[in-house]
């Protein structure tokens, strides 16, 4: 909060805000890796039709679960067909 401090025009009530809105947002600081994303598992097609979703617009967290489905769902494991029926379920 120090730090906070010592911007021009952020005071101790302003920096203190700015501590307790982003506490939940911001992972804790102890030195340790962040724990792995739920992206981070998905294998590099599932990645790029993910990317491709984002690209188009599509939330993040719907657009993993829209890839995930379509996986579980039978769809065969190439580029296209998995963005097809993921951008069928994403909608």
């Amino acid at each position: 909060m120090e730090k906070l401090v010592r911007i021009p025009g952020v005071g101790k009530k302003t920096a203190e805000r700015m501590v307790l809105e982003l506490r939940d947002k911001m992972p804790a600081v102890t030195g340790e890796e962040p724990p792995a994303k739920p992206s981070d598992t998905l294998s590099a097609i599932d990645q790029d039709v993910l990317s491709a979703l984002l690209n188009l617009g599509c939330a993040r967290p719907p657009a993993e679960n829209a890839v995930r489905k379509a996986k579980a769902g039978g769809a065969p494991q190439d580029f296209e067909p998995l963005f097809r029926r993921a951008l069928e379920l994403v909608r």
